[in-house]
């Protein structure tokens, strides 16, 4: 396994990781994670702004040829009645499959929060689906806890 700096041309592999990912999310949590038309087209487009951003960390794990796992941070804007200072989320963080959790997931969760560290972050966010306990265990064992949780009805 390898863990280097994500580019455009990793960017399809990426967004195959992640309808496979919203697949699930979906079942889920149907509402909240309902995907919406064309997400494919949407996601290649967006994943492809972030890649080249300025200041983004994006990395791709990377078995043989396959893209086996990804992790997306970019700084976010905190409220200023928190505001503990340059802040960054992690919203697009997969693998191929749970059983890569511990290793692949772990992996750059570490690389992704040393790189953030260097540009200066004062704060880490990450999301996570409640019922995501594989994905829980990796952002628990690297330090992070849980601070809030959205909670959602039909109407």
């Amino acid at each position: 396994m390898t863990i280097r700096p994500a580019t455009v041309n990793d960017v399809p592999q990426m967004t195959s990781l992640i309808e496979a990912e919203r697949q699930r999310l979906a079942a889920w949590q149907p509402t909240m994670w309902r995907r919406a038309e064309d997400t494919a087209g949407q996601t290649n487009e967006w994943f492809s702004i972030l890649v080249a951003g300025e200041g983004v960390v994006a990395l791709v794990s990377i078995e043989g040829t396959q893209i086996n796992g990804f992790l997306i941070a970019f700084p976010q804007p905190s409220p200023p009645v928190y505001d503990p200072g340059l802040t960054y989320l992690i919203d697009d963080f997969c693998v191929a499959e749970d059983t890569l959790w511990p290793n692949v997931g772990a992996e750059l969760l570490i690389e992704a929060l040393a790189l953030i560290k260097k540009k200066g972050a004062k704060q880490c966010l990450s999301i996570s689906p409640v019922a995501h306990q594989d994905k829980a265990g990796v952002l628990s064992a690297a330090g992070l806890a849980p601070a809030s949780t959205w909670w959602t009805t039909n109407l």
